[in-house]
């Protein structure tokens, strides 16, 4: 099984291009599309009361057109990342955008008028906040892609002759795991829809796996969308497909007036950028694993996943790039792995970077410094590039600097050399003799990444062909 890999340019899930969600996610609150008239004002100035129309596109952010501008927005551009509208829509329904950037147009006639266009870094709907870090809540409730067909369906279908008898574990949550360090808990929640009037020989029952995030007290929007992109990444990188992110739903206490316990906890959607797909692809088939595959140690992997997201976030994410999109040619495939790979492997050895001591290092550069043969110059192209002779030394002692460092080929043979022989041999595709393979495939992989770096005519021996190339991206 391969990954496909396509073109990749997002950090962590919220930043999203200009296309059109696919029809199959359209359903979903961050990939579907709404416009609704209402009064928008600046938080706390409803005297100054614009009337407007909220405008959204499945992916992208929210738009508000309003009649009028506001008194600290002027000029063909502005931006106001600390801003917060607060708005009351046409069906009665409070909501809020958490920084905004836009333009003023004025039209100049028998009288003269504006028109603001505005874009929302960050929508939330049925309740007002005063600034971005005063919302604050306690659960998040998330749908991602691919988890649906990812954990086994939380139902079970015995036919007995003509009859089927459904059974369904409501209360089942396939994934449970505390982050005690961090005092939250992420879990796994499952809605279903069931049949109306179902036949004697058919029975469709639809279910919708969540990802909950509830913390031991309140926290900020940010902190619970950075616990969002690494959640996303995580399930990206044990799927082996990109993962998006379709649905963010926080909760907050009751209004006040009711009787305490007696109402029911708010449910407020938060509308934000996302990574919408060109192609969306979620057959099993397709994927590394399944959730059945790490049953029993699937919580300790999240929690070390978490523990460890800061460290190895730059490799994860150089490798999780090439996931989201299409079209990537394998040239730049092979040069993201590569990078990845590199600081993966300063990430997991930390005492492998050099090959001698820096005590050892500085004696040598001292010799080199003192003993540089006095009829050695650098060439007439770039002479003028050095005040003197001991400027240009110095020059070379710290270009040598760099050779006490580990080269790329020292770090594969670690990393490659790691790898269980069964593992290695599955990924490269079975060759007959893997002692032999091993010291060819890294050096083709070196020799590839210089020449595509560097651009050297002279080093173009040894390097993948374009058939080659893809396999070593495979």
């Amino acid at each position: 099984m391969s990954l496909r890999f396509g073109v990749g340019r997002k950090r962590g899930g919220f930043v999203s291009p200009r296309r059109k969600p696919p029809e199959e996610l359209s359903q979903y609150l961050l990939f579907s599309s709404f416009r609704q008239r209402g009064q928008f004002w600046l938080a706390g100035r409803k005297d100054f009361a614009l009337s407007g129309e909220l405008q959204f596109q499945g992916g992208g952010r929210v738009t508000l057109h309003l009649d009028g501008h506001f008194d600290q927005d002027r000029g063909l551009h502005f931006n106001k990342p600390e801003s917060v509208i607060w708005g009351q829509l046409n069906d009665g329904a409070l909501c809020c955008i958490l920084g905004y950037y836009g333009t003023v147009e004025e039209i100049r006639g028998v009288s003269t008028f504006s028109i603001t266009t505005l874009r929302g870094e960050c929508f939330i709907g049925g309740a007002t906040f005063e600034t971005r870090d005063s919302v604050r809540f306690r659960r998040l409730r998330v749908k991602f892609s691919h988890l649906d067909e990812w954990f086994s369906p939380p139902y079970r279908l015995d036919y007995q002759d003509l009859f089927t008898k459904v059974q369904i574990w409501r209360d089942e949550h396939p994934l449970v795991c505390r982050i005690p360090d961090a005092g939250f808990l992420i879990k796994s929640e499952v809605s279903y829809s069931y049949p109306v009037s179902p036949s004697l020989v058919e029975i469709k029952l639809r279910s919708s796996q969540y990802i909950v995030i509830e913390s031991d007290e309140e926290k900020s929007l940010d902190w619970f969308l950075d616990k969002v992109r690494i959640l996303r990444d995580f399930f990206s990188f044990v799927i082996g497909r990109p993962v998006y992110t379709l649905e963010l739903m926080a909760e907050l206490p009751a209004a006040e007036g009711g009787e305490k316990n007696s109402q029911p906890p708010r449910q407020i959607p938060i509308v934000l950028p996302v990574d919408v797909p060109e192609i969306y692809d979620n057959h099993p088939l397709d994927f590394l694993t399944l959730a059945d595959h790490l049953e029993g140690f699937l919580p300790e992997l999240l929690r070390e996943w978490f523990h460890k997201s800061d460290r190895y976030a730059t490799a994860f994410r150089l490798y999780l790039s090439l996931m989201y999109g299409n079209g990537m040619y394998e040239e730049t495939v092979f040069l993201n792995i590569t990078q990845a790979l590199e600081h993966l492997h300063a990430e997991i050895f930390p005492d492998r970077s050099r090959y001698c001591s820096k005590t050892h290092w500085r004696r040598l550069l001292r010799w080199f410094r003192e003993d540089f043969p006095a009829d050695i110059l650098p060439i007439p192209e770039i002479e003028h590039s050095f005040a003197n002779r001991n400027d240009f030394v110095d020059f070379l002692a710290k270009r040598m600097g760099f050779l006490n460092k580990f080269s790329l080929q020292s770090r594969l043979e670690d990393l490659v050399n790691g790898v269980p022989g069964a593992t290695l041999s599955f990924v490269c595709g079975d060759p007959p003799n893997l002692a032999v393979y091993r010291p060819q495939f890294i050096s083709e992989a070196v020799k590839t990444r210089h020449y595509l770096t560097h651009f050297d005519k002279e080093g173009k021996k040894g390097v993948a062909s374009e058939h080659r190339l893809r396999e070593l991206c495979a």
